[in-house]
């Protein structure tokens, strides 16, 4: 997935099963279908990440391709770089009191966190810190792993806060807030009627965005790589379409299946301390991210759904696609999402130095 999600088997190399893949993607077809037939809110990701969790945890083996998952990333990433108008463009300059607020806050969730994790938790140092910042999944597991910290601890911490934000966040706005989510964005086109032209540009920005990306090391370069190239298309007006419909859908149904399936080879007895733990500490990171929302959206100007989007610890795709979904400002959310995975890849070793223990003289 993003710098959020990519699945820790990319990294470590090991070989999938077809069958557990289609497990996994029949899970969550499934459950995204039933999401949309009872008309939740970004039914097909939320119902595939709901029915994977749940076959995951009562003993499924469930496996998804991390290739298709870039590609669906790369997708959903052109499709956020059509947000990218012109007009928004201009509007970017004046986010930097945002920018800070954000660190400032990203902060204090990480510090809150890794007292919960270090103290309630008493889990060692590096794991509680690693766990409880919240960065990229794949970031986060290896640095954390590299410095001798618990890398299921912290894999599991990570996945079951993007889980519980996601969840969470739609049903809040929702519920709380009487705003409509339906369940994909209102201004996609079906692919029957999409223009050849604007397809064949909309294909480039996906391949080539992901490779671009992958070329110069970026942090989510399957999502970055190809938001850039598409705010560009979009930008300067080389086309005004979205990927279709359709399309989006799958992407979605993959991006769900793919956070459901990290939940694999775990049971509730083994995973119930650090699932609790995690679950608490990413309830108060969206508590305190409303209440930011709800006191400074009008001092910034910024529609407080977007502020509580952009400062929501969630992962960049997921958000971003909540922020298209809502209809609200998809750059601003996305753009901050993006500084604050590159924040956290540029403090989180710096802060990680202080806190390991030190090694006896010999």
């Amino acid at each position: 997935m993003t710098s959020d999600g990519p699945l820790i088997e990319e990294a470590e190399g090991i070989k999938l099963s077809p069958k557990n893949v289609a497990v996994a993607l029949a899970a969550g077809s499934l459950g995204g279908a039933v999401f949309a037939l009872l008309g939740a809110p970004l039914a097909w990701m939320l119902g595939a990440m709901a029915a994977t969790t749940c076959f995951a945890l009562f003993g499924a083996k469930t496996e998804i391709y991390p290739g298709a998952v870039s590609l669906m990333v790369a997708v959903l990433g052109v499709l956020m770089g059509s947000a990218f108008t012109p007009d928004i463009v201009q509007q970017a300059a004046a986010w930097g009191p945002s920018v800070l607020l954000m660190v400032v806050a990203m902060t204090a969730f990480a510090a809150a966190g890794y007292l919960i994790f270090r103290h309630f938790g008493r889990y060692d140092r590096v794991t509680a810190y690693f766990a409880a910042v919240p960065g990229g999944f794949t970031e986060m597991t290896l640095m954390g792993t590299d410095l001798g910290g618990d890398a299921k601890t912290i894999a599991l911490a990570h996945a079951t806060r993007i889980l519980i934000v996601v969840s969470v966040i739609p049903f809040y706005f929702r519920g709380i807030l009487g705003l409509e989510i339906p369940t994909l964005p209102s201004n996609l086109m079906s692919t029957a009627s999409f223009p050849i032209t604007d397809g064949l540009i909309l294909l480039a920005c996906a391949i080539g965005g992901l490779y671009a990306a992958r070329s110069m090391k970026l942090p989510a370069p399957a999502f970055l790589g190809p938001m850039a190239l598409s705010a560009v298309a979009h930008a300067t007006g080389w086309t005004t379409s979205a990927p279709p419909l359709e399309l989006i859908a799958i992407a979605q149904i993959v991006v769900g299946t793919s956070i459901g399936s990290r939940f694999a080879g775990q049971t509730w007895e083994s995973a119930r301390k650090t699932i609790l733990l995690a679950a608490v500490t990413t309830s108060l990171m969206i508590m305190a991210a409303s209440l930011i929302g709800l006191s400074m959206a009008e001092i910034l100007d910024h529609p407080m759904e977007a502020l509580v989007l952009a400062l929501s610890p969630g992962g960049l795709t997921e958000m971003a696609l909540i922020a298209l979904t809502l209809g609200v400002n998809t750059a601003y959310v996305s753009t901050l999402h993006i500084l604050r995975i590159l924040f956290v890849l540029m403090v989180a070793p710096l802060l990680a130095s202080q806190i390991q223990p030190k090694s006896p003289p010999q």
